[in-house]
């Protein structure tokens, strides 16, 4: 198959292996047989960055499964819709830990946030597990998805070795793939592990029983405090 034009060149000779199983040909089969989400131009949307400037990877779930809150990236929406819940206790969470050098001004918070292309822009590959969702039902494609998702990971962590922060249950079942991965436990040893960051995913604290633990993780003030140590730029979140 060939490569979507929204990938960026730099993902092609890693990526066109994965085009050329067939088992993407069946990935394709699979997801249009029912309305999905996001649209089809938007699906590999977060490729579009260049392959050697991810610096940080932010692993969510799955697209939002109602029409118009998908965008290619995970957790964003685009300014015209209202901030859904997962996104409403991110940015909470982003001002808990306050820290004027390295978080957004809370006065310059506006509709233009939730988009998180500021975050794109800085390097913060923002992937789901599955790229689509079948609309109206959430984790409907993750398993169709899961080969591809596997291998992206393996790909990103042996060539790059960013900061991965695995935000849910079904983001941390993938941490195993990470190459020569490290789970921070707040000792910085050498600039070339793949660091891992683990919680709950944002959602969890809206399920009956408010389980939950995003809130209170730190991952926006870690995540930055381990760049400074790689000798790389805070995220501006």
């Amino acid at each position: 198959m060939n490569i979507p034009k929204a990938i960026h060149p730099t993902w092609h000779e890693h990526l066109q292996p994965l085009f050329d199983d067939s088992k993407m040909a069946m990935l394709f089969q699979d997801v249009t047989r029912d309305r999905f989400y996001p649209e089809k131009e938007y699906v590999f949307r977060v490729f579009h960055m260049p392959f050697d400037k991810v610096r940080v990877v932010i692993l969510g779930q799955d697209p939002y499964p109602r029409k118009g809150q998908a965008n290619g990236l995970s957790f964003a929406v685009n300014e015209d819709i209202p901030m859904p819940a997962s996104l409403k206790i991110i940015q909470k969470e982003m001002i808990r830990e306050w820290d004027t050098d390295i978080l957004t001004e809370v006065s310059n918070i506006g509709e233009k946030w939730k988009t998180l292309e500021h975050w794109w822009h800085q390097g913060v590959f923002l992937l789901n597990s599955a790229l689509t969702v079948k609309q109206g039902e959430p984790g409907s494609h993750v398993e169709i998805w899961r080969w591809f998702t596997r291998e992206v990971i393996r790909m990103i962590s042996i060539y790059g070795n960013p900061i991965w922060l695995m935000w849910g249950s079904k983001a941390r079942a993938y941490t195993g793939y990470i190459h020569g991965y490290y789970k921070w436990n707040g000792n910085f040893v050498d600039d070339k592990y793949n660091y891992v960051l683990e919680t709950d995913h944002p959602a969890a604290e809206t399920y009956p029983g408010n389980k939950g633990s995003f809130t209170g993780c730190n991952h926006f003030k870690i995540c930055n405090d381990i760049l400074k140590l790689k000798n790389q730029s805070p995220i501006i979140w």
